[in-house]
Order: structure tokens, then C-alpha cells, then sequence
């Protein structure tokens, strides 16, 4: 949105001035979009970040950009990276979990690995509390490094993730004649509800 100088300036820059009847001088005039844009704009702000407005609660704005800051943690799990960063080869096995910091929405996930699989794609999934958040689970095709993301479930409660769930991230087939070493592998994440 464009600056809204005040009413009657001759100079579309012009800052706002108190009323100050001992030197003479008019207070400016606010237009309307002075005041009805950022009100606007708060309340979208708050109410896209999944709270009810409240006009008691002179806070709403600073809980809506921490709560939306910490919805955007991204998750990164690593596999197949021995101590001293060279490659192991990668098993069928859980390979990390961790604890849901703040409620939020897994959108997918991203990934890559050094080292691809040969003879069979890797596959692997994410799991909340022990259930899959996948139809058809991630992979890395046979000769590839990249990520294919697979699809997530139809059933948003299995990847709408509350603080103090337990997110798994577990390799679930490797490549045959060559399983594959050094993957990275992100969890995407955002608030908990897409805003109407």
C-alpha cells in the first residue's frame, strides 16, 4: 500500500502534525485509509495465524508473528553420514524422531542424496505418532539423487501435527546393489489451518 499523506497536503510525502493551538498550527486531517488499512491489515494478520480476535488483548499481533515464525520451522533429518561426514550405507531402519515444537501442518518434503541408490529406489516415510502422512511415500528412484515427494494422505489429521507429537522419519527399502549414503532430508512445515 502506498504512504497516505494527510488530508489537504500539498506534498504527497508530508508527514503527520499534532494540533498545536499555541503556534498556530492545525493538527492533519487522517484520511480513511490511514486508519482503516492497517486495522485491516492486523486483523488478517491475526486471524491468519489461527487466533480470534480479540479487542481486550492488546498482544494479538506479536502472539501472530511468533506463532506464524514458529510454524515455519523446517525439520531436517540426516541418514547414511558417518562422524566424520563420509558416507555409510543406508539400512531399513528409523533414522530420527523428534517432538513437535509448536502445532503446524507438514506440507511434504524435500531432499536430496550424495550418494544414489542402485538396483532398487530408496523409499522411505514420515511418520505422526506412528502413522503415516503418505499414500504413496517419498522415494529416490533407482540412479537418481533427488527426492520424488510422494503424496500425502487424504486425511489432514494424519499430517495437522500438534506440539508434543512425535515425528519419525524412517528408510523403509534401499538399493540393492548399491543402498546409498548421505541423504538430507527436509520437513516442510506452516501453521496447522490454511486460513478461509
Amino acid at each position: 500500500m502506498k504512504y497516505q499523506a494527510p488530508f489537504g497536503a500539498a506534498d504527497p510525502d508530508d508527514g503527520y502534525v499534532d494540533d498545536n493551538p499555541a503556534l498556530d498550527i492545525d493538527g492533519s486531517i487522517p484520511p480513511a485509509k490511514a486508519i482503516e488499512h492497517p486495522q485491516r491489515e492486523q486483523h488478517a494478520l491475526i486471524v491468519g495465524a489461527g487466533l480470534v480476535p480479540d479487542e481486550a488483548d492488546l498482544t494479538q499481533v506479536l502472539q501472530s508473528v511468533l506463532r506464524i515464525a514458529a510454524a515455519y520451522q523446517h525439520m531436517t533429518f540426516m541418514a547414511g553420514w558417518g562422524v566424520d561426514g563420509a558416507g555409510e550405507d543406508l539400512a531399513v531402519q528409523i533414522y530420527g524422531a523428534l517432538t513437535a515444537p509448536v502445532d503446524m501442518s507438514i506440507a511434504g518434503v524435500l531432499g536430496n542424496i550424495q550418494a544414489g541408490p542402485v538396483g532398487a529406489d530408496l523409499i522411505f516415510d514420515i511418520e505422526v505418532n506412528g502413522v503415516s502422512i503418505f499414500t504413496t511415500k517419498p522415494e529416490i528412484a533407482d540412479g537418481f539423487t533427488a527426492v520424488t515427494a510422494g503424496v500425502l494422505t487424504s486425511d489432514p489429521t494424519n499430517f495437522f501435527v500438534s506440539a508434543g507429537d512425535e515425528i519419525v522419519f524412517k528408510i523403509l527399502q534401499v538399493g540393492s546393489t548399491t543402498a546409498g549414503q548421505r541423504l538430507t532430508l527436509t520437513i516442510v512445515a506452516g501453521l496447522p489451518e490454511v486460513p478461509a
